[in-house]
């Protein structure tokens, strides 16, 4: 049987049925006529398979949508993740220590000579063991300390910064008795010697004291007050340069 013939009793078919009076075959208003006389069954497509492919479209689309949703959410996140970023780093280099100040270190080692300095800069610095050292030559610091320190220099001589704990301490002291100056209180001191017309008077910083100012009687035996500490106000203040 050809095609021709095919067709003309498929169309003999549906006119017997769509004439018969126990359900009728008939044409819905909402119908939609296909023909499928093109398609090729063994190539798989027909109307059956264009309808599932438009459904698998849509699922695609779908798909498709949730892609799209997944990677707009996850650019949203590298965003809100680089801005993150951004603001730490942006942080980060306020609080990048640079020379001229004070700035706070922790002592990462101790040799017989020096100190070591970390103060979060890219190098580490090395203070002379003296100026953690007292009067008796003991060492006040451990590892693990945190302390102030001067930032100097960020070019040493061995490639490394230059800090100062002195240079620290003494801005420290002299913040501190412009303080007790102005509001007029004591400070404690450490007579350490004898020079002209007075003495020499360890307060942080190196001080002078009138002969006359060391006690409230004459005496003249001046060579007793070296050696004592005792506390002391401050007639003049004249702050050292920095």
């Amino acid at each position: 049987m050809d095609l021709t013939e095919t067709l003309r009793e498929i169309e003999e078919r549906d006119k017997r049925d769509s004439e018969r009076d126990l359900a009728p075959l008939l044409q819905a208003d909402d119908a939609l006529m296909i023909d499928s006389s093109s398609f090729d069954a063994d190539r798989g497509d027909g109307a059956s398979v264009g309808a599932h492919s438009y459904e698998d479209k849509r699922k695609s689309n779908r798909s498709e949508l949730v892609c799209m949703a997944e990677q707009d959410e996850q650019r949203q996140g590298t965003a809100a993740g680089g801005a993150s970023e951004f603001e730490a780093m942006f942080e980060e280099s306020l609080r990048t220590v640079k020379p001229g100040g004070v700035v706070k270190g922790r002592v990462v080692g101790i040799t017989a000579t020096h100190v070591l300095i970390d103060v979060g800069y890219k190098s580490e610095g090395q203070i002379p063991i003296q100026e953690f050292t007292d009067r008796q030559g003991n060492v006040q610091v451990k590892v693990g300390d945190d302390v102030d320190v001067y930032f100097d220099s960020s070019e040493g001589e061995g490639g490394g910064i230059v800090l100062s704990r002195q240079r620290a301490e003494n801005l420290k002291v002299w913040e501190d008795l412009e303080k007790a100056f102005n509001e007029e209180q004591g400070i404690e001191g450490h007579i350490v010697g004898k020079v002209k017309g007075g003495f020499k008077v360890d307060v942080g910083v190196p001080a002078f004291l009138p002969g006359s100012h060391v006690d409230i009687r004459p005496s003249r035996n001046l060579d007793r007050f070296i050696g004592t500490t005792d506390r002391f106000a401050i007639l003049k203040f004249n702050r050292a340069p920095r």
